[in-house]
């Protein structure tokens, strides 16, 4: 999970380097919700799968944190979000060719899951033996914490 910026070259210098010098790393990805960096991981790493973090209902949160918490403002807000998740799924995500979509467990169904086929959904962080089931059975891959758990479920 990439951290944007100023540093998106620097990230991606360092990533040939550690590639170069350890080359048994050979399977990760490249998870941000900073479209620089996958701009330009994509254009100089094109072989590293790349995945974009959805950031959720960020408009309504900068409202709430900023105090406007009128009916009104919260209307405006959420058709911000909507408007935002309509770009990033049918324009940013196929311009950027992005491997995979990165979105906190409370967000995923079923529905979204068909809605953004085909690329894959990661869900974070899962840590419910019962969750992960569903999540997997509805395709999805997990983050978790309980690493040691799941490599017994395997």
């Amino acid at each position: 999970d990439v951290k944007g910026g100023p540093f998106a070259k620097q990230f991606t210098t360092a990533l040939a380097l550690l590639r170069e010098q350890n080359p048994q790393f050979r399977h990760f990805a490249v998870i941000s919700f900073f479209t620089d960096v996958l701009y330009t991981v994509r254009r100089d790493h094109p072989g590293v799968p790349i995945g974009f973090t959805r950031r959720h209902d960020h408009a309504q949160d900068m409202a709430r944190l900023a105090g406007y918490t009128s009916y009104p403002w919260q209307l405006l807000m959420f058709t911000l979000d909507r408007v935002y998740d309509f770009f990033i799924y049918y324009a940013l995500v196929p311009w950027l060719r992005v491997d995979m979509l990165e979105t906190r467990s409370e967000d995923v169904s079923e529905t979204y899951v068909r809605d953004v086929s085909p690329r894959p959904v990661l869900v974070w962080t899962v840590n419910d033996p019962v969750r992960k089931a569903f999540f997997k059975e509805i395709g999805c891959a997990v983050m978790t914490d309980t690493v040691n758990e799941m490599r017994e479920e395997q």
